[in-house]
């Protein structure tokens, strides 16, 4: 593996922090939409990691 889980976690979990931040701010219901929509989308990416790596290490253990 060229990038570690622990490099490669974080640089997903921008996008969610910046999801919470537009959400923060958000002035309309089609942000508040918009922002909930990218969140979900961000800790679904952010479980697939994470899963994904507890999975290669169950493999590379076994």
């Amino acid at each position: 593996m060229r990038h570690g889980r622990r490099r490669v976690l974080s640089l997903a979990a921008a996008p969610c922090s910046l999801s919470w931040l537009l959400t923060v701010v958000a002035t309309s219901v089609r942000m508040m939409c918009i922002t909930a929509f990218l969140g979900g989308f961000c800790c679904s990416i952010l479980t697939m990691l994470s899963q994904s790596s507890k999975f290669v290490l169950f493999f590379k253990i076994t």
